[in-house]
């Protein structure tokens, strides 16, 4: 039994880097790490530990199975620590699936140096939000592409006693090619009783979205414009969502927006109509392109973009001269000529 535990899980080595893998009886964390800009809200969590961590260095394969109370899901959130020293470089992926031999319903690589992570650290995994199943269960798969078997590597902490029990711990064999829970993998051994991996599932209660476009074709150069869009809350009923517009095109000038920014937004208001002004950039025939950006102000991570788009026409020749002129002297006639010619 020993010799199964030291190639499949660490302690967390706090205290001295030269104590032996399972030679250290000191479980206590310290130098815990704070939890990145939160994106959404907690919706299910194990955030106790025996000190304990599973290897995610190959060829292992964790996974933790939670259900969800909500239809959302935005981003993960793990407690690693680092066991000994990893080689530079290793990657951490993080995937979600309804069944484990099925496919990644979504998944996110991270850089292990580029999170930092030593002492038992919390580290978010954001990808693209998922519609999920409540009450169904889902599973948590991780892995990663280097590292050592028995220390020199990075570990996901564990708790023991079935401290999550809408969930299991898993360990993918592959030797057998199968998945089994981890207190399996332990011979179920007492001592390791049901074992539920360290770990939280984030929702958006409130979330942006935008509705809209600015697309104006054969605009004459520095013209004031005054365009509209709307922006509402999709989330969860009874959310509130506080907003404000970001970014806009660094082309043109007089950008203003009204309003620019809200606070406390239900889905059951509705829009919310933004009124946008500014001038056409002075350049004839030339298109320019770009976007403007809304932004949840509590989530970075939930915003929506309204494209913007405007053309302007050829200058006008010299041929044109005399006919400007009658324009000019004469502001109520040739109705139509005046439109086909753009003169205003």
């Amino acid at each position: 039994m020993y010799k199964k535990l030291v190639g499949i899980l660490v302690m967390t080595l706090l205290i001295t880097s030269s104590v032996n893998v399972l030679g250290m009886a000191n479980k206590k964390i310290v130098n815990k790490t704070p939890s990145p800009i939160q994106n959404g809200s907690v919706d299910q969590e194990l955030t106790t530990t025996c000190g304990y961590g599973m290897i995610l260095s190959p060829p292992f394969i964790n996974a933790q199975g939670f259900k969800p109370s909500k239809e959302s899901l935005t981003s993960v959130e793990l407690w690693f620590f680092k066991s000994g020293n990893p080689p530079t470089g290793v990657e951490i992926t993080v995937s979600i699936r309804i069944d484990l031999y099925g496919s990644d319903l979504t998944a996110k690589t991270i850089n292990a140096d580029d999170v930092g992570i030593s002492g038992a650290t919390w580290v978010k995994f954001n990808f693209d939000d998922i519609t999920v199943i409540p009450e169904e269960t889902y599973y948590i798969v991780c892995y990663a592409n280097g590292g050592g078997t028995e220390g020199n590597c990075y570990c996901w902490l564990f708790d023991l006693g079935d401290k999550y029990p809408r969930g299991k711990g898993w360990w993918y064999n592959e030797t057998s090619a199968t998945w089994i829970t981890i207190w399996e993998l332990f011979d179920f051994d007492p001592l390791w009783e049901e074992p539920d991996l360290c770990f939280k599932t984030y929702f958006r209660d409130s979330k942006i979205c935008c509705d809209g476009e600015i697309n104006l074709v054969d605009m004459d150069p520095g013209d004031e414009r005054i365009e509209y869009f709307d922006i509402y809350n999709c989330g969860e009923n009874g959310s509130e969502l506080n907003w404000k517009v970001i970014e806009w095109p660094d082309w043109g000038s007089g950008w203003t927006f009204s309003p620019g920014s809200g606070t406390g937004l239900t889905p059951e208001e509705g829009p919310v109509t933004i009124q946008v002004n500014f001038i056409i950039p002075s350049e004839s025939e030339s298109t320019f392109s770009g976007t403007i950006k809304v932004a949840n102000s509590i989530d970075p991570y939930d915003f929506c973009e309204i494209p913007v788009s405007v053309t302007t026409p050829r200058a006008r020749t010299l041929k044109n001269t005399i006919l400007f002129q009658l324009f000019e002297r004469f502001p109520n006639a040739f109705p139509i000529m005046r439109q086909l010619l753009r003169y205003s």
